[in-house]
């Protein structure tokens, strides 16, 4: 899957079996096994080797070469052998063999606006939300919730169980937003480093949590739940000679579209799969890939 549409179509594709069949070509089609979508997002920029797709560790050392800062927090395993995610998101990590890892997303071409990619993957040009298209195609599961729900609440957690109780309800797609402050939260344009540590446990146990909880109540084959993020994160240092001075600049601040990270879980959704543009194949497990920063690639 290289870029948002082939993610989009994929994401569709149960919901077409079921009507909603404007929204993507025949030919995606499957058997669906999910009836509802809890979609968490996190806008600002989640950078994805400081995440779900780890490099090899590097330290800081004033004067390093920018193009080498791809992972500043060490790996972790998780529950699926062969993928590893990085550094404080050992919660997500040990309910990794629940879902997906789709390590090859590729975003929109064209100047990086947070207007077109909050679309939430939809390129510029497309006027809905796939979840109101969803919604408005399939209807509510129970007549007496809404089929379309968006939560921004200033705490993710309570959004994620805010969540769990619409599914439970009857909703058919719910949007959990993280939220956006420029230069706040996920918007990390210095001190990238410094600020993961806060920002990956305010996602770590609410997801999992979420996740427990579906799968508890016997809901998580037919609840997809979609964690991603508007684009990744690149050295903020131009030039492909750069250096890092301070530890202002040390981890990843510019806006970068090369690439990035989806996980999914339930719904149907083969459990500890990884899709890498890199693989011959996709298949369980993980392998290393090259990452193209402005500047050079590492």
């Amino acid at each position: 899957m290289n870029n948002r549409r082939e993610v989009l179509k994929t994401l569709c594709a149960g919901a077409a079996s079921l009507g909603a069949a404007p929204l993507v070509d025949a030919s995606s089609r499957l058997c669906a096994k999910a009836d509802a979508v809890i979609f968490l997002w996190i806008p600002g920029g989640l950078p994805h080797t400081e995440t779900f797709d780890p490099k090899p560790h590097v330290a800081f050392k004033e004067g390093m070469p920018a193009r080498e800062m791809l992972t500043t927090w060490p790996s972790i395993p998780t529950a699926v052998t062969g993928i590893r995610f990085t550094q404080g998101l050992e919660q997500i990590a040990s309910v990794m063999d629940r879902g997906a890892l789709i390590r090859s997303l590729v975003g929109a071409s064209g100047p990086l606006l947070h207007a077109a990619h909050q679309r939430h993957w939809m390129e510029a040009g497309d006027e809905k939300h796939f979840g109101a298209a969803l919604a408005r195609q399939m209807g509510p599961r129970n007549t007496d919730a809404p089929a379309y729900v968006c939560i921004e609440d200033s705490d993710f957690a309570s959004g994620c169980d805010y969540a769990l109780a619409m599914i439970e309800c009857g909703a058919r797609f719910i949007q959990v937003d993280y939220g956006y402050t420029p230069f706040e939260k996920w918007d990390t344009h210095e001190y990238g480093h410094r600020r993961l540590p806060a920002l990956k446990r305010s996602i770590d146990a609410p997801v999992a949590t979420l996740i427990r909880r579906l799968e508890a109540r016997g809901l998580l084959e037919r609840t997809l739940v979609v964690l991603a993020s508007e684009f990744s994160r690149a050295p903020l240092c131009e030039g492909s000679n750069a250096t890092v001075s301070d530890e202002r600049h040390f981890g990843l601040h510019a806006h970068f579209a090369g690439a990035g990270c989806v996980l999914l879980f339930g719904g149907g959704v083969r459990r500890a799969l990884r899709a890498s543009r890199a693989a011959s194949s996709t298949s369980a497990g993980s392998t290393t890939r090259a990452t193209h920063w402005p500047g050079g690639t590492t």
